[in-house]
């Protein structure tokens, strides 16, 4: 009869990274041993990852097929091949996300001299519970702002969002956050190098996501693919790793997709280059409220949940859930309030109490 053992167990990564986990051991090989302790700690690395704020510019390079017709969704005159250039800031706290990027100056007049309108700046933060908030201000050709904005219910992420697929916080066009049991239930994959560690995950719509991460940076993901049936593929390269306590994390993020163009050579339509300014980890302004848009006053917003248009009034704020509902709920008591005002001005001026149902004689 075999004992049930349990110990501790400690290794050393890059000569000074000092892991500890309790396994339980039952006749367990060293293979199986080592694919625990490493899927541990990429488990330790996303823990350390679930409250920080990023600060990056953006270059957002276009190369579309010149032989092929632009989407509908896309405006015609655009130039097939151009660079954006934004700033960004990304905040992660515990499944809620915000994304604001700002287009610069100069990416705006390049715009307005092609007579093209400019996204200048979006926002979107999307809460743990589903909650999806969207602000865009458009640059029109004369130069005039028109902000629009939304709120919704969603499972899905903006296609957009690239830090969070960077750091491993999630996989390329799945519905939901990247899980402890993810990443525990992920097909290792063959390695060309013993110090990656490549996991495989079957995704939605027939995407094979890859993941490469590397032992020698604490397990940070170096590399990230997401394959679809057809061979087109989105992926992410990360490189000048610096290391802020036991985490190492991207300076530099490429993402581009690829597929076979016109000519069967690869493409890659967009192509988004990451150049971080700054990550805090741990970050104490990171709080619920950050995860809600401050809604510029006087704007009118869509919420598709309830199907009704909200009113931000005449100052800056934020609209939680409760202060949507009272809204809605005052409006509906003004709208009874002012038809019964209305009745009571008819019988004033007729006599007569107007009927709110069909008489018995017109039954």
């Amino acid at each position: 009869m075999q004992m049930l053992k349990s110990s501790s167990i400690s290794f050393a990564v890059s000569g000074t990274f000092l892991f500890c986990c309790a396994v339980v051991v039952l006749g367990v090989d060293s293979a199986s041993l080592a694919d625990a302790v490493d899927r541990a700690a990429i488990h330790a690395r996303r823990d350390a990852l679930q409250n920080f704020t990023a600060t990056f510019r953006l270059e957002t390079d276009y190369d579309f097929d010149p032989n092929v017709p632009l989407p509908k969704e896309i405006i015609q005159n655009l130039p097939r091949k151009r660079r954006e250039i934004s700033e960004g800031a990304f905040s992660f706290l515990s499944e809620s996300a915000r994304s604001e990027i700002v287009m610069t100056p100069e990416t705006q007049k390049k715009c307005m001299d092609l007579g093209i309108p400019a996204n200048a700046r979006l926002i979107e933060a999307r809460s743990s519970t589903g909650r999806f908030e969207q602000l865009t201000e458009d640059l029109g050709v004369t130069g005039k702002i028109t902000r629009v904005g939304g709120i919704s219910e969603t499972i899905d992420f903006p296609e957009e969002w690239t830090l969070d697929l960077a750091l491993g916080l999630r996989l390329f066009r799945e519905q939901a956050w990247l899980t402890k049991a993810a990443i525990g239930d992920a097909k290792e994959g063959p390695s060309p190098d013993r110090n990656l560690l490549i996991l495989q995950v079957q995704g939605n719509n027939g995407l094979v996501h890859e993941l490469h991460f590397d032992k020698r940076l604490l397990y940070a993901l170096a590399y990230y693919r997401g394959t679809f049936a057809d061979g087109t593929f989105e992926e992410i390269i990360n490189s000048d790793f610096q290391r802020q306590g036991e985490t190492y994390l991207p300076q530099k993020i490429v993402r581009r997709s690829q597929y076979t163009d016109s000519s069967g050579k690869p493409r890659h339509p967009i192509t988004r280059t990451l150049t971080i300014a700054k990550y805090v980890l741990n970050d104490p302004q990171n709080v619920p409220s950050r995860f809600l848009i401050d809604w510029p006053g006087g704007l009118k917003l869509f919420d598709t949940r309830m199907n009704e248009i909200i009113e931000v009034g005449s100052t800056t704020r934020p609209l939680s859930d409760d202060v949507i509902r009272r809204q809605l709920q005052e409006r509906k008591l003004s709208v009874k309030e002012s038809e019964q005002d209305v009745e009571k001005r008819i019988e004033q001026v007729t006599g007569v109490k107007p009927a709110t149902a069909p008489s018995k004689k017109d039954r």
